[in-house]
């Protein structure tokens, strides 16, 4: 069968599964919180209603401004769905978002293959892209997860081929999904061409990153409700910004470990009344690969100076980017770790086929 051939038939499996999926969770549920038909969590109902409040006030002209991270794909869904009104079709949002989520995917599909060509693995590796399953979860109402994962992706692409024009676009057009895209994406392109004296680099960006954080701290109550902290580490290392400016500069590695701990409860996916949790069940197959390629992930970052100056850093920078980054964010949620998993399993392939290739 040829590669063509193939590549057409992965399009169509997922497709099918994530139509599948929607006519089973989604289609005719009444927007109802959980469980659905007896399964916890199968969609994200929560942030799809936020966004329709957005859209709402997008339609009514009110409250538009403000830096926050619904604004942008709420103005998204609102014009797609006026565009298509337009033609005399009033469709329903989450039919709308299966439509727009799955177009999205296909693309961060064949992102995928491009890598897989790119990086000169064999081509039979593509079919580890159905490991990820959380995309089937993302391709279900409202959210910005699916654009976020087509975007590191194409990112890694881009910078690859050193198409530097279309790399300014993605950065400009990232804005629309999270205001942390645009900055991740140009630490991450710092971090792939200073590569000279990498730790140097790396130690640098830590440095500043983390004092900014802790100065920012005080500002972002503006964007989440410090109550979600608990009085965990998170919240200690919140009340060490506010106060000393230097809670993320020395807790932030053990928040790192946060994303991984967080992501391990995924396991725990059966709750005290027998109801299976299906938004941590999604995750065991992407994690499971992890754990087969974790051996190798980590030899990369124990070698990170040799490393990042061959192609590994393409991969490994993205990984360094999204921390950097994200722990910005003063909570931890295993979904925004979800996001980069695609990367941290390009990383593993990659140093599987060099490992193999080394014993031929």
């Amino acid at each position: 069968m040829s590669n063509s051939v193939a590549y057409i038939l992965y399009f169509i499996f997922f497709t099918s599964f994530c139509f599948l999926y929607f006519d089973f969770f989604v289609s005719n549920k009444g927007f109802v919180y959980e469980p659905v038909i007896g399964w916890l969590n199968p969609v994200n109902i929560h942030d799809h209603y936020v966004y329709l409040d957005y859209i709402n006030k997008i339609k009514n002209v009110e409250q538009l401004f403000g830096l926050n991270n619904n604004l942008g794909i709420s103005l998204v869904y609102y014009l797609s769905h006026r565009l298509i009104n337009l033609f005399g079709y009033n469709i329903q949002y989450e039919i709308l978002a299966l439509i727009i989520n799955v177009f999205v995917l296909l693309l961060a599909l064949k992102t995928y293959i491009n890598l897989i060509k790119l990086f000169g693995m064999p081509q039979y590796y593509v079919i580890t892209f159905f490991f990820l399953t959380s995309l089937v979860y993302f391709s279900q109402l409202i959210n910005k997860d699916s654009f976020t994962i087509l975007i590191f992706l194409k990112a890694i692409e881009l910078l690859k081929k050193e198409y530097w024009l279309r790399y300014i676009v993605l950065i400009m057009l990232s804005l629309f999904i999270r205001f942390q895209l645009p900055v991740l994406l140009i630490v991450y392109a710092y971090i792939v061409v200073k590569n000279k004296k990498p730790l140097k680099e790396l130690a640098l960006l830590y440095i500043v990153s983390s004092l900014l954080n802790g100065y920012l701290a005080k500002y972002q109550t503006h964007f989440f409700n410090e109550r979600t902290l608990s009085d965990g580490l998170s919240f200690f290392v919140y009340q060490l910004n506010i106060k000393y400016y230097i809670g993320s500069l020395f807790f932030n590695p053990l928040r790192v470990m946060q994303y991984f701990y967080d992501t391990l409860l995924s396991f725990h996916f059966i709750n005290e009344d027998y109801k299976i949790d299906v938004s941590r069940l999604k995750n065991i197959p992407q994690l499971l690969m992890l754990f087969l390629y974790l051996p190798f992930i980590i030899n990369c970052f124990l070698n990170y100076k040799k490393k990042m100056h061959g192609d590994d850093r393409f991969f490994m920078a993205a990984i360094v980017s999204f921390f950097l980054i994200w722990l910005f964010n003063p909570t931890i949620n295993q979904r925004y770790f979800i996001c980069i998993l695609p990367v941290f399993q390009l990383l593993g392939l990659f140093q599987l086929y060099k490992f193999r290739k080394g014993y031929k």
